[in-house]
């Protein structure tokens, strides 16, 4: 029991050497990289490159979680996603076997050079592609390796302006663009971004929209700021059978409709039930549509409002016809009457009366 007891002491003690050694290892990395008493003092505001005439590259990836917010009525969008960086740092290097067998370490964002990737935003508000890159990314440590490698993985929230054209509504295709920059130029920075998805089912917001496509456009010239352009398509994918299926309905009354009779009384009925119809789908539609505009309307929703005019001159010409079927035909036609019947309106048609 005694020699039991021993052991474990010793196992202890030598645990408590370890774990100090260790820390120890770590504090003198830390020294080590960003002591200032260093003649080789560390300067996060150079890039890390030891010939100044050439490029740093910079690899990023943008990872989309889910789209958070498509705002229809102010023309914003926003999206949820993580932006991977990844650079070389010339100036924070180190070998693994001097400090301990360390092969990486984390360290805050602020103590090292940072490209300093950002959202270009189109909106005044102060949205969280907005703040201040010590607010966005103050939380998210930087992962450093012993050869240089930094990586840097920051989860955002990217607001970018959206016109949204409801045109083809509620079949349209929607094209929002987000767009980085860089304070650097094409012959300092050379940028490679790319996007994928952390989750495919995540392309889907809540059965209302849908990222149906991407593009990347990335600007590395040397007269310019390094930037990137991502294009996304957003399909829309809700409301669709509330204006489709009764529109075509609609349509194959309208044209029943006209297949009856003039003096037929189920012309008036039908053409009464098309032109309700049609009111109650441009009154949802007004209600959808944010823009009140009719010339932003969507071709379905001005197709309506035709629809409406339609059938009102339909239903009062029917109704005319109908009173003039069964009305009393043993009076003579007036004078006046005849007069424009026989010799005015044929010269406005411009057809010649014998008469």
């Amino acid at each position: 029991m005694l020699l039991l007891n021993l052991k474990l002491i010793i196992f202890i003690v030598l645990s408590s050497f370890k774990l100090i050694d260790g820390l120890n290892d770590e504090r003198r990395l830390n020294e080590y990289l960003f002591s200032s008493n260093s003649s080789n003092r560390y300067n996060p505001n150079i890039r890390p490159i030891v010939k100044s005439d050439s490029h740093l590259i910079v690899d990023a990836r943008l990872g989309i979680k889910r789209l958070f917010e498509m705002d229809e009525s102010n023309h914003r969008v926003v999206l949820f996603a993580v932006l991977f960086q990844k650079w070389n740092d010339d100036f924070l290097t180190w070998k693994p076997v001097d400090f301990g067998g360390i092969e990486y370490t984390y360290v805050d964002y602020s103590k090292i050079w940072n490209p300093n990737l950002k959202l270009v935003s189109n909106f005044n508000d102060k949205s969280p592609s907005d703040k201040s890159k010590d607010e966005l990314y103050g939380n998210f440590p930087v992962k450093l390796f012993h050869n240089g490698t930094v990586q840097f993985s920051p989860a955002v929230h990217l607001t970018s302006e959206c016109l949204i054209n409801y045109g083809k509504f509620p079949l349209d295709i929607q094209a929002c663009s987000f767009e980085f920059q860089m304070p650097y130029t094409g012959e300092q920075i050379k940028l490679r971004i790319n996007v994928y998805y952390t989750d495919e089912e995540n392309r889907k917001y809540e059965h209302m929209w849908d990222i149906d496509d991407f593009k990347v456009t990335t600007i590395n010239e040397k007269d310019q700021k390094t930037s990137a352009i991502v294009q996304f398509l957003f399909r829309r994918k809700y409301k669709n059978f509330l204006y489709i299926l009764p529109s075509y309905f609609v349509y194959v009354l309208t044209l029943l409709m006209f297949m009856l009779p003039q003096e037929s009384n189920q012309r008036i009925i039908i053409g009464s039930t098309c032109l309700i119809i049609s009111c109650l789908l441009s009154y949802f539609m007004s209600n959808t549509v944010p823009n009140h505009e009719i010339s932003a309307w969507p071709l379905l929703g001005k197709l309506f409002l035709f629809n409406i005019v339609l059938l009102t001159f339909s239903i009062l010409f029917s109704a005319f016809v109908i009173n003039i079927s069964r009305g009393n035909h043993t009076k003579n036609v007036p004078s006046w009457l005849r007069k424009v019947g026989l010799f005015f309106f044929p010269i406005l048609i411009f057809f010649s009366s014998s008469l």
